[in-house]
């Protein structure tokens, strides 16, 4: 198994920015994120690019790392909701 190029701690705290940005995006419109997970593009130094929210039907956050032509170099997923000291594995 390869060393992932982004350490968890970026990931965790790359799909946690990304929650709070979309909830208080949700708050403002009158709509909740209940439920609903992000996919966020991330640069290796932690650099988010930008960050959606995904449908309901996704299950686990994304982290999609990005080359530094912004070109996707890898992905990791957490399958889990609150993903402090969640593992991180590869999609």
């Amino acid at each position: 198994m390869t060393k992932p190029v982004l350490s968890n701690l970026k990931c965790v705290r790359a799909i946690n920015k990304a929650k709070a940005f979309w909830k208080k995006v949700a708050k403002n419109n009158g709509w909740s994120m209940n439920g609903r997970f992000v996919t966020v593009w991330v640069y290796s130094d932690g650099t988010i690019e930008d960050s959606i929210y995904s449908p309901e039907k996704d299950k686990m956050d994304t982290v999609i790392l990005l080359d530094e032509c912004g070109l996707e170099k890898d992905r990791v997923c957490c399958k889990r909701k609150g993903v402090k000291n969640e593992k991180i594995r590869r999609a």
